[in-house]
Formats: structure tokens, C-alpha cells, sequence
């Protein structure tokens, strides 16, 4: 007589849900928004840990603080995502900055990802052999601008290769404890980290 077989159905295996990040950016439609959300678009299935949101900057609010408060009033929820404030040092003064970093240590899955002296100094970290120091942000932005025409793009920026360049030329000039990069700089390096859950 053959064996009874069992109607049960067993129940799917649930895949661990992947973690969850908020970003808020000063920029609402260029510079760092721009750069994330083509890297949220072309990336973030890659990641280990993926891209929920991006919040721009809104009514002309740029300054660090305004970045930070725009996090604050998402939906602040530690146990489930890591919420990122991206701005640079620009025009906004070391005490802005500052106060900033400090809020975001006191507030558990808060981090910050400053670049100094603007954000396309992170752009041209992408350039294998790149050692220029500039003296201004207009100086800075303007040669960012024309790499990233040089190359056609954000998307080529998303290579592997020039992730991992981009990751270690900034690990070069970052210094050990900072909260924020007090010489030329950026720290979105530990963003991508994170994003790869390196760190």
C-alpha cells in the first residue's frame, strides 16, 4: 500500500529584509540629490544596505541644521533604518557644521557625511591620480562639474573600480575621530561604505 502524502504546504522561507537608510541633502534637484538618486536608481539593489529616500532641501532651508531637521521630522525610527545628513562645509562655518555632527553622535542610526570644501571634491575623488587643492568652492565645484562631463555622467562614477577609488582616496585624507573633514575632504566615503555594510 503506498505512503499517505502529506497535503500540508510548508510555508515559504522569508528572505531577511534588507536594512533601510534616509538620506536628507541640502541640494533639491543638482549636486548631492542628483548623485544620490542616480545612485539609488542604477545601484541599490547592489547594496546590502539600500536607499529608502532621499530628502532635498525645501524653501530655500540649506543650512545644516535645516538637513538635520528635515531627518528628524521623516519618521525617526532607530531599530529598523540609519538616517544620514550630506551637506558640505561651503559657506556654512565650522560651528554650524559643528553642532550638526555633534546632534547627529547624541541620536542612535544618525550619522553625517560632510565634504569640505563642497561636494564635488567626493566627484573628483572617482579620478584615479587625483591631487589638486583648491581655494574655493567655485574653484571646486567647476572642475567636478567638467569631470563628470568628461566621463559622461553620474552612472560611470558607479563602476566598481572608481567606487573603490573614490572610497580610498578619501580614507587617505581623512583624519582619525573627525566628525567632519576640517581640511579638503569628504566623508560620503562612509556612506558607501555603509551602503556596501563595510563598516
Amino acid at each position: 500500500m503506498p505512503r499517505a502524502t502529506s497535503s500540508a504546504v510548508r510555508a515559504p522561507v522569508s528572505k531577511k529584509p534588507k536594512r533601510l537608510c534616509v538620506i536628507s541633502t541640502e541640494d533639491s534637484k543638482f549636486g548631492a540629490y542628483k548623485y544620490l538618486q542616480e545612485l539609488k536608481d542604477h545601484y541599490n539593489e547592489k547594496f546590502v544596505v539600500q536607499i529608502s529616500e532621499i530628502i532635498p532641501s525645501s524653501d530655500g532651508k540649506t543650512t545644516p541644521k535645516h538637513v538635520f531637521n528635515r531627518l528628524r521630522k521623516y519618521g525617526y525610527d532607530p531599530s529598523y533604518d540609519t538616517y544620514w545628513v550630506v551637506s558640505d562645509v561651503d559657506r556654512w562655518g565650522q560651528q554650524k557644521l559643528e553642532d550638526v555632527t555633534v546632534e547627529c553622535s547624541k541620536l542612535r542610526g544618525f550619522r553625517a557625511a560632510i565634504s569640505n570644501n563642497c561636494f564635488e571634491i567626493w566627484l573628483l575623488y572617482h579620478h584615479q591620480g587625483f591631487n589638486r587643492t583648491f581655494n574655493s568652492s567655485a574653484e571646486c565645484k567647476d572642475a567636478g562639474e567638467k569631470y563628470l562631463e568628461r566621463i559622461g555622467g553620474y552612472e560611470s562614477l558607479f563602476e566598481e573600480n572608481r567606487i573603490n577609488i573614490a572610497i580610498e582616496k578619501a580614507k587617505e585624507m581623512d583624519q582619525p575621530d573627525e566628525g567632519w573633514p576640517k581640511q579638503q575632504g569628504s566623508h560620503l566615503y562612509k556612506l558607501l561604505e555603509y551602503l556596501r555594510s563595510e563598516t
